[in-house]
């Protein structure tokens, strides 16, 4: 019995693994707009201020059905000449199934809401058109290209 606990905890971490990618891919949006919820804002402010964890990834989601593979990187705590005075959000394209067919540089217009839920309506909107030029907007050869976006 006791040759057969390692594997029966294999098996039991396989299968939280493959439950939370099915959790992960089941409400993946394939129109280019990601709504990110981030819960837990006041631990995961303190764990980006400790450096325990200085920034935290969005799901993954789509431009089209058959497009681009994006996500986000939020930094809570700023990054670089932002780190303590502002939060730095990023933009990521990701090596995707599609990109063979896809048209590249990546040229699409980006736009960042963060939405005031006080209840103060003070929103904070913007958003940049890539630099074709910039390695972060050609076709991924990693798993994620170089993050692109607003340090402040």
């Amino acid at each position: 019995m006791t040759s057969l606990q390692p594997k029966q905890d294999a098996i039991q971490k396989e299968i939280e693994q493959l439950k939370q990618n099915l959790e992960e891919n089941q409400h993946v949006s394939t129109d280019g707009t990601l709504t990110w919820r981030v819960d837990r804002v006041a631990e995961r402010m303190a764990d980006a201020q400790s450096d325990r964890q200085p920034s935290i990834y969005s799901p993954i989601f789509y431009s089209a059905p058959n497009g681009y593979k994006m996500r986000a990187r939020l930094y809570l705590h700023g990054d670089g000449n932002a780190r303590r005075t502002h939060m730095s959000l990023f933009f990521l394209l990701m090596k995707g199934e599609y990109d063979a067919i896809l048209k590249w540089p990546f040229h699409y217009k980006v736009t960042f809401c963060l939405l005031d839920q006080t209840g103060n309506n003070r929103h904070i909107i913007d958003s940049f058109h890539p630099d074709v030029k910039s390695s972060s907007f050609q076709r991924p050869k990693d798993n994620a290209n170089i993050a692109s976006g607003i340090p402040k």
